[in-house]
């Protein structure tokens, strides 16, 4: 069917297939070494508090911030719904949708949180619902649990975007 739009739940599921089987692949080959890639291109641990202030701005966001607590950090901003490529971009590594001038265009900056956090949540809207994923070993977007205690928080806010991450 030339031209239907898939929903967003099939292909959402297609792509945790996808990347799953590419994780999979990838462990048995032994081919890219993500961690060590990850580790060498972001040095400092504060870097992902600039690189999330510049994912936010790019989504012409208003109003964002940070809380720091013992054992995870929040982040908020007020900008525009992920799109599919964005999800698509957010969950691998090196690519982007930013032309050669702009900020980000290696698809880089977002992979920064890895320094405190090995799996980050994200709570967002998606085509004009509220659409709550977590990237699991770097690459597969997962959903989250419809009985995650922050799809509470997300569900009485409006648009806004919520990042949670658990350190290490």
């Amino acid at each position: 069917m030339a031209g239907k739009k898939i929903s967003i739940d099939k292909w959402f599921n297609d792509l945790r297939i996808k990347r799953s089987r590419l994780y999979k692949y990838n462990k048995d080959t032994q081919a890219i070494n993500v961690k060590s890639i990850l580790e060498k291109f972001h040095t400092e641990i504060l870097h992902f508090v600039f690189e999330l202030i510049q994912n936010a701005d790019d989504t012409k966001a208003n109003e964002a911030s940070f809380i720091f607590k013992k054992n995870q950090i929040v982040f908020t901003h007020n900008g525009g719904e992920f799109t599919r490529s964005n999800v698509e971009k957010i969950s691998s590594v090196g690519h982007s949708d930013k032309s050669e001038d702009q900020i980000g265009k290696f698809g880089m900056g977002f992979k920064s949180v890895y320094k405190i956090t090995n799996q980050p949540l994200i709570y967002s809207f998606l085509e004009g619902r509220i659409f709550n994923f977590k990237i699991r070993n770097e690459i597969i977007p997962e959903k989250i649990d419809k009985t995650d205690k922050f799809l509470k928080k997300s569900r009485q806010q409006k648009k806004i975007n919520h990042l949670y991450s658990q350190h290490r």
